[in-house]
């Protein structure tokens, strides 16, 4: 088995030609005649090129990404990028333009009479150049895949090249620290807002003594099973401090020193951000004219 490998390793492409030649054989003069080795070979072929598709975007995706982090220099990167988009329009260009002029210089289809087929099917609307560029960046990338757009993958390892380029795991602190501020002034301004909308704190509070006065409770259920309850969500409150991409940005830290201070950062912006949370389902539920049910009711700060 070993010799047959390596044999094979040394030999492969006239491995591939030869089994082509097979192929074109057994199709020639084996069809139709037998039924169960056709059905046995079709059957392996079609697992051979179901595997096939399965790994050649994900190969082309990595080979991309590794072979340009590889590189380890932004600007040979830029340059050979370059390079292979000009090479790459020159040769579409070269292509279209044989398509083109060679039929004309051979007149090809000349003295051929076609007669046009009517049917009902109606031509799709072709989208736009915007469209098209908005397309270019999937929306998920793992649909990218599974639909074998090969454009969306380019672009999606592009992106993953650019952000690698621009920093690696800098650019994800850089990020988090911009989404947090984000989050953090979306979710203490939205119940203000809902507050002055209402007609003031009081208001609000006051209506919810009426009609939700459960809500004001420390602990609206003090049988077994409420306080039972309580303590698995503060058990799970705990564990939320030992996620591990709140760890690893612990972790990062170069100074142990600033430990303590991050500590402090994290226990502020988390403190405020949940208490602003549960505000904003207070508030919701005087707010918002039509009670939300199920699972609508997670989008009350929408």
């Amino acid at each position: 088995m070993k010799s047959f490998y390596s044999w094979y390793r040394k030999h492969i492409t006239g491995a591939i030609f030869t089994g082509l030649i097979l192929g074109i054989l057994t199709g020639l003069f084996l069809a139709g005649r037998f039924e169960p080795v056709l059905t046995v070979t079709s059957l392996i072929g079609s697992i051979y090129m179901n595997a096939l598709n399965m790994m050649i975007f994900p190969m082309v995706f990595c080979s991309i990404v590794i072979g340009i982090c590889s590189i380890g220099n932004a600007r040979t990167t830029g340059k050979i990028t370059a390079a292979s988009m000009i090479y790459f329009l020159c040769t579409t260009a070269l292509a279209s333009l044989c398509g083109l002029i060679i039929p004309r210089l051979i007149h090809l289809g000349e003295g051929v009479k076609f007669e046009m087929a009517t049917a009902d099917i109606q031509a799709t609307e072709m989208s736009s150049i915007l469209d098209t560029l908005k397309n270019l960046i999937p929306s998920n990338p793992i649909a990218a895949f599974a639909d074998g757009n090969m454009l969306q993958i380019l672009v999606f390892a592009l992106i993953i090249l650019i952000y690698t380029f621009l920093g690696g795991f800098m650019a994800v602190c850089w990020t988090d620290f911009i989404q947090g501020c984000m989050m953090f002034l979306a979710i203490v301004l939205v119940p203000v807002v809902g507050m002055i909308a209402f007609g003031g704190c009081d208001a609000v509070m006051t209506r919810l003594a009426a009609t939700a006065p459960n809500l004001l409770e420390m602990a609206p259920d003090t049988t077994t099973t409420g306080i039972i309850g309580i303590i698995s969500a503060l058990a799970w409150g705990v564990g939320y401090f030992g996620q591990p991409h709140i760890l690893v940005r612990f972790m990062a830290i170069g100074d142990p020193t600033e430990l303590k201070k991050s500590k402090h950062i994290a226990m502020t912006w988390v403190v405020i951000s949940l208490a602003a949370a549960v505000l904003v389902g207070l508030v919701g539920k005087v707010v918002v004219p039509t009670p939300l049910a199920g699972a609508d009711s997670e989008k009350v700060f929408l």
